[in-house]
C-alpha cells in the first residue's frame, strides 16, 4: 500500500514537472514570437508586441540587450502605443547609447509634440550630453509649445544652458526670454542667454553683450557673441580688449567679423607683436574688413616694423584695391623676402594689368621665393598676362621661362588656344615652352597638335611633346 502511494506521488510530481516544463517552454516560445515582432514590417505587429511586453511589465527589463535595429523599431512601435508607459519607455531609449535607437525615439517624441514636453524636460538635466543634443533636437521641433517650459527651466541651473538652446534653435519670438535674461544678476544664465543670442544673430542684443564686457566672467563670451552678430555698435567696446592677452585673439576675430573700418588701425597696431597665432588672426581680421581697411593697411606697407609690413602685404592679398597697388608695387623692393613674397600675392587678382610689369620684373628676383610667388600671382591675374608670359618664352633665361609656364598652366584652359599658336613659333624655345605647358596643362584639345609636334618636330620639340603626352597619358590616338 505504502509502495502504491508513493508511485502516485511519483506520477503526480512527474506530471507538474512536465506540465511547468511544458508550460515556461510555451510562455519561452511565446516570448521569442513577440519578440521577432519587433523586427517585423507590419506596424500592427510591432506595435502589439511592445502592447504585450508593457503590459506584462517586462519591456525595461529585456530592451538593453536587444539588438540595434530592434530597439529602433521598438521606439517606433512605443510612438503608437504612446501611452504613460510607453512614454517612459521613450526617454529610456532617447538615452541609448547607439545613435539608430536613440535617434529613433527623439524624432517619435517631436512627432507626439506637446505630450512630450514634461518628458523630454527632465531629459535636459540628467541625460548625458548626447541625450540632450537629442532632447533638444525634439523640443525645437515642437516648437513654440515648448517655449513656456523652456522659459522655466532657464532658472534651474541643470536645465538653463540646454534650455537656452533650444530656445535660440527655435529662434523668432521665443528670443525674447533669453533678451531679458542676457541682463541676469545670475552670470550662469547670463552668458548661456549672450552665447545663443549670438548664434542667433540677434543685433538687439548688443547692449546687453556691450555691457558684459566690464564682468571678467562675462567677457570672452561677449566679445564672441559681439563678433557673430557683426554689428558695429560692437567695435569701439571691442578695441581695448586687443591689448588682453587672454582674450586678444578672440577681439581681432570679432573685429574681422564685424568688418568696422575703425577696427582696422588698432588691428594694424598690433602687426607688431610677433606672435605666429595672433599675427595671422590679426591679418585674417584685415582681410575680411577688406578693401575698406585698404587705406590704413596701405600705409603699414611703410611701417618701420617688419611684422607690420609683413602683415600689411599679408592682409591686402584677396582685397583686389587697385588703389594699392603703387604701395604694393614698392614693396616688391622691400629688403625682408617676406615682405617681397606677401606683396607680389597680393598684387596677383584676376584683371590686374597695372601688377603685370612689376610681377614679371620679380621674376628676376634673387631669392626663389620671391620668383615663384611672382609667377603664381601672374598665373591669378589671368588673361592680361598671357602675352607677357609667352614673350619670357623667347630668350636665353630658362629659369624665367619655366616661372613663366608655371604662371601659364595655373590659368587652367584659358591660354591653351593662345600656347597651341605658339607651338608653330619660329621661336625654337617659344615653340619648345609652349609645349611644355601645353603638357602642365593637359587639355584634351592640345593632344592633337601635341601628336603632330611628336611626330615631325625637331628633336627638342619632339621629346618635349612625347613627354607632354607621356605624362598625360595621351601618346596613343582615339582612333
Amino acid at each position: 500500500m505504502e509502495e502504491n502511494r508513493k508511485a502516485v506521488w511519483y506520477v503526480v510530481a512527474l506530471l507538474v514537472v512536465v506540465g511547468l516544463v511544458a508550460f515556461l517552454w510555451i510562455r519561452y516560445a511565446g516570448m521569442q514570437q513577440i519578440m521577432r515582432d519587433l523586427d517585423s514590417r507590419n506596424p500592427e505587429a510591432q506595435t502589439h508586441a511592445v502592447g504585450v511586453l508593457l503590459e506584462r511589465g517586462v519591456l525595461a527589463d529585456i530592451l538593453p540587450a536587444q539588438t540595434e535595429k530592434r530597439r529602433a523599431n521598438t521606439a517606433v512601435a512605443l510612438g503608437r502605443v504612446a501611452t504613460k508607459q510607453a512614454m517612459t519607455q521613450l526617454v529610456v531609449l532617447i538615452k541609448d547609447p547607439e545613435d539608430r535607437p536613440q535617434q529613433a525615439a527623439a524624432n517619435v517624441l517631436a512627432g507626439l509634440g506637446p505630450k512630450s514636453i514634461p518628458y523630454l524636460m527632465p531629459v535636459l538635466k540628467d541625460g548625458d550630453a548626447r541625450a540632450k543634443a537629442a532632447a533638444v533636437s525634439a523640443l525645437v521641433r515642437i516648437g513654440w509649445s515648448a517655449v513656456p517650459e523652456l522659459t522655466k527651466a532657464l532658472k534651474d541651473a541643470g536645465q538653463q544652458e540646454q534650455a537656452a538652446i533650444a530656445l535660440g534653435k527655435i529662434g523668432g519670438a521665443a528670443l525674447a526670454p533669453l533678451r531679458q535674461e542676457a541682463w541676469s544678476k545670475d552670470h550662469n544664465l547670463r552668458k548661456a542667454a549672450i552665447s545663443v543670442l549670438g548664434e542667433a544673430r540677434d543685433r538687439r542684443a548688443v547692449p546687453a553683450a556691450v555691457d558684459a564686457l566690464q564682468i571678467t566672467d562675462l567677457q570672452a563670451t561677449a566679445i564672441v557673441a559681439l563678433g557673430l552678430i557683426a554689428d558695429r555698435r560692437g567695435t569701439v567696446p571691442l578695441i581695448p580688449y586687443l591689448k588682453d592677452p587672454q582674450l586678444r585673439m578672440d577681439v581681432a576675430m570679432s573685429l574681422g567679423q564685424i568688418g568696422d573700418p575703425r577696427g582696422a588701425a588698432p588691428l594694424l597696431a598690433e602687426l607688431r607683436d610677433p606672435e605666429t597665432q595672433f599675427h595671422n588672426r590679426v591679418v585674417r581680421a584685415l582681410q575680411r574688413i577688406g578693401r575698406n581697411a585698404g587705406p590704413v593697411v596701405t600705409q603699414g606697407l611703410r611701417s618701420d616694423s617688419l611684422y607690420v609690413r609683413r602683415g600689411a602685404a599679408e592682409a591686402l592679398r584677396w582685397v583686389a584695391a587697385p588703389e594699392a597697388v603703387p604701395a604694393l608695387v614698392g614693396a616688391l623692393g622691400d629688403r625682408d623676402w617676406k615682405v617681397r613674397v606677401a606683396a607680389a600675392r597680393a598684387l596677383g587678382w584676376n584683371g590686374n594689368a597695372a601688377g603685370v610689369p612689376p610681377l614679371t620684373a620679380a621674376l628676376d628676383d634673387g631669392d626663389w621665393h620671391v620668383a615663384n610667388a611672382a609667377a603664381t600671382a601672374l598665373g591669378d591675374v589671368g588673361a592680361v598676362a598671357v602675352e607677357p608670359l609667352i614673350a619670357l618664352f623667347d630668350g636665353h633665361n630658362n629659369a624665367k621661362a619655366m616661372l613663366a609656364s608655371d604662371g601659364l598652366a595655373r590659368m587652367g584652359n584659358a591660354p591653351v588656344q593662345r600656347l597651341l599658336q605658339a607651338t608653330h613659333s619660329p621661336s625654337a624655345p617659344t615653340a619648345q615652352w609652349a609645349v611644355v605647358t601645353l603638357g602642365k596643362i593637359g587639355d584634351p584639345a592640345a593632344a592633337d597638335r601635341l601628336r603632330e609636334v611628336a611626330a615631325s618636330g625637331s628633336p627638342n620639340l619632339k621629346w618635349a611633346a612625347a613627354e607632354a603626352l607621356r605624362a598625360r597619358g595621351a601618346g596613343k590616338s582615339s582612333g
